[in-house]
């Protein structure tokens, strides 16, 4: 079994492989007012919401990407 951190950078990939494979097209469907719809992107990624603001990384990387639409 996969300790903390060991979650956390498994999550960091499955993310980072899911943000890649999607336009800014695609993306942008994901944002609402601008903000980002965590349920759908969490539901995708298969790993529960929370962890898109308790995985600092993941959080930085979303906002970095969010702010570039």
């Amino acid at each position: 079994m996969a300790n903390g951190q060991q979650l956390a950078e498994q999550n960091f990939i499955v993310f980072s492989a899911w943000l890649q494979s999607k336009t800014d097209e695609e993306f942008r469907q994901f944002v609402s007012r601008g903000v980002l719809s965590r349920k759908e992107i969490a539901i995708e990624c298969g790993f529960s919401k929370s962890v898109l603001d308790q995985n600092p990384r993941i959080k930085s990387r979303s906002e970095e990407h969010t702010s570039e639409l």
